[in-house]
């Protein structure tokens, strides 16, 4: 993994390529800075793990088309009535269950030799999402959905609930690897790390991991969705800063 190093020192412009560490390290002597009493190393260090997952959000769809608004949307509400219905009958109800979306919409498609797509009646989109803790659940969730009248699986995302442990974990490799090569730095350049002068830690959000998946015309209900959740990696970066002690 490559690192940041910057010298600053109290000096005129000058230039000068450090030998290259074990770990990747680069150094650079700077124009002067005048905020600044004394040389320092600035290193940058960055650390990585991976979680489980402990919870999901599977999102569903039904979408409907028809001649007329009225008629679209009471027949999208009587299949999201099947979809929700369903979804109870699994365990999933209430605050597990939310409505992310809905709209009743013109219906556009594309007419052959015509630069402009033709109104074809009316579309209605009900999108909801459901919560899940158990994981091997993701499955049956998407197929009693679209058996019962979901045509739309936007996306299944996995997350963890608790990722304050592992971050900790991260911040501190992070910080043993910004100094290491800023005490390889020193090192190589005849001096050594003195006092720690500043650090900085930068968040990088934990991302859930996500998969995207269509449902497809003639869905057969005979063998259970496989879903594998993987791991969410969890990242920290540092940037410091250690005095120079010159030799």
């Amino acid at each position: 993994m490559l690192t940041g190093i910057r010298i600053w020192l109290i000096a005129t412009a000058i230039w000068l390529a450090a030998p290259t560490t074990p770990l990747g390290a680069q150094a650079t002597l700077v124009r002067h800075d005048t905020s600044l009493a004394e040389p320092v190393i600035e290193a940058s260090g960055h650390g990585e793990t991976r979680v489980a997952p402990d919870r999901a959000t599977v999102t569903l769809s039904v979408e409907t088309k028809g001649p007329d608004a009225a008629s679209v949307a009471a027949a999208n509400a009587r299949v999201q009535r099947r979809v929700l219905d369903t979804l109870k009958a699994l365990g999933y109800s209430g605050a597990q269950v939310s409505t992310v979306g809905y709209n009743v919409q013109p219906n556009y498609e594309p007419v052959a030799n015509a630069n402009q797509p033709k109104q074809v009646g009316y579309a209605s989109r009900n999108t909801v999402q459901v919560t899940l803790t158990q994981l091997d659940r993701v499955g049956p969730v998407i197929d009693g959905a679209l058996a019962r009248g979901a045509n739309g699986v936007q996306d299944v995302a996995f997350d963890a609930s608790n990722t304050d442990a592992p971050r900790q974990s991260v911040l501190a490799q992070a910080v043993s690897n910004a100094r290491a090569d800023a005490t390889a730095i020193a090192k190589s350049m005849g001096g050594t790390l003195g006092r720690l002068v500043s650090i900085t830690a930068q968040d990088e959000p934990v991302y859930p991991r996500a998969f995207l998946a269509r449902a497809r015309a003639g869905y057969g209900a005979s063998a259970e969705t496989p879903i594998n959740p993987g791991e969410i990696p969890v990242e920290a970066s540092v940037i410091a800063r250690w005095q120079f002690v010159a030799p």
